[in-house]
């Protein structure tokens, strides 16, 4: 749009304000940004909780300037208000509400992105609010920012760096590029941009004689800003544009935007999600490269991007302890990806865990999340044979066997830290943190080992929880279910098929490489033996060339391992797991089915009644059904939200899959070229000698 747009924000902060009108430039460079300070005695707590009481905290604030007479009417007013989400069991996150509404036709919200709220943020704020508080049903009474500048030596705008790795303006000036594309997206196809130039009264202004002073490290702040979110929109693609579930149009360039003035006008966007709007990100196991997939069905089209959040590695492994009672730990080292993990404050952290803390991690992961639908990466397989071989070997280095055990465990556990790390949800559960980052010693878990009382127990289980499988039935009336638990089951089949036929493979490859070895030392004999010069040199070099050939049959053998048949085993996993959050939503079902059970009992009940005359017990079994009314309303609701939970989590599965076996197939590719030209190389080598002998 041509002309000045002119701005006001609810907020006197400068870096603030600077990076507000950074956010707003990417679309309109000309710009002019008011400060304003809110003047209102708001409705809503001083620490909103919850998106509703974030959302009117906003609309409030907005509100009480359109009515103060500092702004004309229909000004553009900018503000924002952070709010606490509790998304499930002790973890609390919380967000900024910003909203950009003019009193008309423009009524704007977006999200920033999550901050993780300290557990001891939580208590305080708890404490300090009474119980008489009269808004305590919106929120807290005092708010975040208050309890890390007094209990923490934290400052407002230095607390949020140290959590997030990104500052409080550096994510309200985030939230304000998606904002100002919106908005920009809605002025392009109105006729006219509501710019005002009226000048009220002690207002904060960056136009006239109080510039506002934007300092030299500010201004690259916004610059960095800027660039960053130019990454952003590029990996995000539409997703970011989704509003209300509808998808909002690209900024397009002046050339397309004259000729589209004519179609037909859109409605307004208002963009108020049930979640904030982050687009879905999947990262890629074996690679840091950036690449995107898109998912195509008949209920979406959805943009993935394929980007590391954490880097996760595992470097070697130590004994600690002697005989039985020993064991090993694994070195994890963890670096965040800068721009893309929260809540990670250093560079690396580095940690040594052992075997057993893996396998609690994956419980504590299954416990809270499995019931919810979230798909959780298969635990690591234990093996009490190899476990105990590596206990009766001094140094895994002089056993062949116990090296091979460890290296392929550790490879395994490295696989399943980093598919944890991928899951937005599994990124903020404090307990995986805590795995990573912590230094110390985690508490032992009582209910991984294999061979005791606790173990037999949950042999026990499963064995009764696999009986009850089999007996559970649901009437399926969405037929994308019932598509794509045959399309697992297929998925499954097949990958079973290609598994085996590579443990086969790797079988023959070994057994290949161990009678190549048996031949060269029998051909090398023959050589020592022999009296022709001519011949005996041919027969030597020979048998080094396949003793060449050997060594790369032996190597590819050991890629046929890592690159291909641990994966699949590993995707062999992740179908059991799919298969147990479909076991979830069919409980969710029969859990609603026994509560409208209970519902028609008694309303049967109360029939019987009404018909008898017996009216002693009617207020009592009326409250009786009330409460089964509202068991089956959140059974239903419960079953309908997993099942949407679902979809999303085998949307992300699918694009995972076809970027990860895209990378296998390329790397075992280039793994057998390499070998078959290693191979060409070895018989290069032996064909002068060859002909040598040739009469």
């Amino acid at each position: 749009p041509t002309g000045t747009l002119e701005l006001y924000v609810v907020c006197t902060e400068v870096d603030l304000i600077s990076n507000v009108k950074a956010g707003f430039s990417r679309y309109f460079p000309n710009l002019i940004v008011r400060g304003v300070p809110p003047a209102f005695a708001s409705n809503v707590a001083s620490q909103p909780v919850g998106y509703e009481s974030g959302l009117n905290a906003v609309k409030e604030a907005v509100k009480s300037v359109q009515n103060s007479g500092l702004v004309a009417p229909n000004s553009l007013i900018l503000a924002f208000n952070s709010f606490l989400v509790n998304p499930y069991a002790d973890n609390w996150l919380e967000f900024y509400c910003v909203a950009l509404n003019n009193g008309s036709n423009v009524d704007l919200q977006t999200f920033t992105q999550p901050v993780t709220v300290p557990s001891f943020v939580l208590d305080i704020l708890k404490n300090q609010t009474a119980t008489d508080y009269p808004l305590a049903s919106t929120g807290f009474a005092c708010n975040v920012d208050e309890v890390m500048s007094r209990s923490h030596g934290l400052t407002i705008a230095s607390w949020h760096q140290q959590y997030a790795g990104l500052s409080k303006a550096e994510l309200i000036g985030f939230a304000c590029v998606t904002l100002a594309y919106h908005y920009r997206t809605m002025t392009d196809l109105m006729e006219d941009v509501p710019i005002h130039s009226s000048e009220p009264k002690g207002l904060f202004d960056d136009s006239d004689d109080e510039d506002l002073k934007i300092t030299a490290e500010q201004k690259s702040i916004a610059n960095d800003l800027k660039n960053l979110n130019d990454k952003i929109f590029e990996a995000a693609g539409d997703t970011d544009g989704q509003t209300n579930g509808e998808n909002v149009e690209s900024p397009k360039p002046a050339q397309m935007i004259a000729t589209e003035q004519d179609q037909e006008q859109k409605e307004k966007a208002v963009m108020t999600p049930d979640v904030p709007p982050t687009p879905p990100i999947i990262t890629p196991i074996s690679s840091t490269s950036s690449s995107s997939i898109t998912l195509k069905n008949e209920e979406d089209k959805e943009t993935v991007d394929l980007s590391m959040k954490l880097q996760i590695d595992i470097n070697g492994y130590d004994k600690r302890g002697e005989g039985m009672q020993s064991y090993y730990v694994y070195k994890v080292v963890t670096k965040p990806v800068v721009g893309r993990s929260m809540g990670f404050t250093k560079k690396e952290y580095d940690v040594w865990r052992r075997f057993s803390d893996f396998l609690g991690l994956h419980d504590k992961l299954v416990e809270k999340h499995l019931p919810n639908g979230i798909l959780i990466p298969s635990a690591p397989e234990k093996d009490a044979i190899g476990t105990t071989k590596t206990k009766m070997t001094k140094a895994a280095e002089e056993d062949a066997v116990a090296s091979e055990f460890l290296e392929r465990r550790r490879a395994m556990l490295e696989r399943f830290l980093r598919r944890c790390s991928l899951h937005p949800t599994i990124l903020l559960d404090p307990d995986f943190r805590d795995f990573l980052t912590l230094e110390t010693d985690l508490p032992k878990s009582s209910q991984t080992a294999a061979l005791s009382g606790s173990g037999v127990m949950r042999f026990l289980g499963k064995v009764g929880s696999s009986l009850t499988k089999m007996n559970l039935r649901i009437e399926e009336n969405d037929t994308w279910f019932q598509d794509k638990q045959e399309e697992i089951e297929d998925l499954e089949e097949q990958l079973k098929k290609l598994h085996d036929a590579f443990e086969t493979l790797i079988f023959n490859r070994r057994e290949s490489s161990n009678s190549i070895d048996s031949f060269c030392k029998a051909l090398s004999l023959l050589a020592a033996c022999e009296d022709n010069t001519s011949l005996s040199k041919a027969l030597s070099v020979l048998s080094e060339s396949m003793e060449k050939i050997g060594a790369v049959h032996l190597d590819q053998a050991e890629k046929d391992l890592y690159l291909m048949a641990e994966q699949l085993k590993d995707y062999l996993g992740l179908i059991l797991s799919i298969k147990d959050i479909f076991q979830e939503r069919i409980k969710c079902w029969q859990a609603w089915q026994t509560a409208q059970l209970n519902l028609t009992r008694k309303r049967e009940s109360k029939v019987r009644m009404e018909i008898s005359g017996k009216t002693d017990r009617m207020s009592q079994v009326k409250k009786e059904i009330q409460e089964c009314e509202a068991k089956v309303q959140e059974c239903e609701e419960s079953f309908e939200k997993i099942g949407r939970i679902i979809k999303r989590e085998l949307n992300r599965f699918d694009a995972q899959r076809i970027y990860d076996f895209k990378i296998m197939m390329i790397h075992y590719m280039e793994s057998l070229a390499d070998s078959q030209a290693k191979v060409v190389k070895c018989w290069e080598t032996f064909l002068p000698d060859a002909k040598g002998i040739i009469c």
